[in-house]
């Protein structure tokens, strides 16, 4: 029964309209919640990273905007597959992704509050702000985000 319900998701994260695809990530955090084997979430994995690759900036936002729940559904591959394609979409091309992606910055840091986490975290932040980052809005997502940064970092992390 699984494998059936695998079958149609894939056609369907691929199918040509972005208004289909957008659902793809609510789909995989679903799916993967079914089953949490890494063999079964091994085959969803794929279209998560097809979603954060897509031609369409709507459902690349999806993804940056669900990152923290496919972190926790994913645990086994968060920071070797999702935090990487998360890291991505903090240079997205398009403001709207970019907004977004830099408001889930505290969310993504606290499922790993490590100092190499937060250190490999700085390179993205730091190309969201002035001169490189033009968008006020993106600038702004940003800092209400790394206020949320303070409890994960604390003076220990310093």
């Amino acid at each position: 029964m699984l494998s059936a319900l695998l079958e149609v998701f894939e056609k369907l994260a691929k199918d040509e309209q972005d208004s289909v695809r957008i659902l793809a990530i609510n789909n995989c955090i679903a799916l993967g919640k079914l089953d949490r084997s890494d063999v079964w979430q091994e085959q969803i994995l794929p279209m998560v990273t097809s979603c954060a690759e897509d031609k369409s900036w709507r459902v690349r936002y999806m993804m940056a905007d669900n990152v923290k729940q496919l972190c926790e559904v994913f645990q086994s591959k968060a920071t070797s597959v999702i935090v990487p394609l998360y890291l991505k979409l903090l240079g997205d091309q398009e403001v709207e992704v970019r907004t977004v992606a830099a408001a889930r910055i505290s969310a993504v840091a606290a499922l790993s509050p490590t100092k190499e986490f937060l250190e490999s975290l700085m390179p993205s932040i730091d190309k969201l702000t002035l001169p490189r980052e033009t968008s006020q809005h993106v600038r702004a997502s940003l800092a209400g985000s790394v206020l949320g940064l303070t409890p994960t970092s604390g003076p220990d992390s310093l």
